[in-house]
């Protein structure tokens, strides 16, 4: 491997740019070769380093010119400081939420036990299709078949309850709503669209169903 190669491989895994596979390749070769190991951590250390340092000196830089310049100057230089200083800081926010959510996605998808996939039934297959294109960050294949499943589900809740079997069928399909819903958001999670997840997360722990509690503490994690 190549330094070019080397470097790049690095910059995206610290990124979370990395297939889930390309990770475990990754995290296997951290374990085996301790140069690496050391490499990555120097360079998560230097990151860090870099946004402190260059925030703290970008606001050093706004002191001193606020006391150099007369009022109005202060003024007018103090406003598009501030700007541009919120505009840094909420970004750098937006970037840490973004990667906390990461995580979580993760974590959460790791935690879910895979939908099985029985002969003959559509709502089963599309669940378990959507949660192996999850498994390989194919976020944008899983959605679509999550959207089907959500159709499905819809059509099946508009026929009349009439009997047990047919009160039985309902329930499985409100079941199943709730894993579609949960799937979406660990998918916005993993994307790190973090504040469309938010709302997709609020949603779920007023809903009272089976992730209800886990929507909750997913949510009181990220702040």
């Amino acid at each position: 491997m190549t330094d070019i190669e080397r470097n790049n491989r690095i910059d995206e895994y610290l990124t979370w740019a990395m297939s889930e596979s390309e990770k475990a390749a990754f995290e296997k070769d951290l374990a085996e070769d301790k140069n690496l190991s050391d490499e990555v951590d120097a360079q998560r250390t230097i990151a860090g380093a870099v946004q402190t340092a260059h925030l703290r000196n970008m606001l050093a830089d706004i002191e001193v010119d606020l006391q150099r310049k007369r009022l109005l100057h202060r003024i007018v230089a103090w406003t598009s400081s501030a700007a541009a200083s919120m505009v840094i800081i909420l970004s750098g926010y937006s970037i840490r939420q973004s990667n906390v959510f990461k995580t979580i996605g993760n974590e959460c998808f790791t935690e879910l036990t895979p939908p099985v996939s029985r002969d003959g039934n559509s709502l089963d297959s599309l669940l378990a299709r959507a949660y192996s294109q999850i498994a390989v960050n194919e976020y944008t294949a899983a959605a679509s078949a999550l959207s089907e499943a959500r159709l499905m589900i819809d059509d099946g809740l508009k026929a009349t309850v009439a009997d047990e079997e047919s009160r039985y069928r309902h329930t499985l399909l409100r079941q199943h709503l709730h894993d579609v819903d949960w799937l979406e958001a660990i998918i916005l999670m993993k994307q790190g669209k973090w504040r469309k997840a938010l709302r997709f997360l609020d949603a779920i722990a007023e809903s009272q169903g089976p992730y209800s509690d886990s929507a909750r503490e997913t949510v009181t994690a990220s702040r």
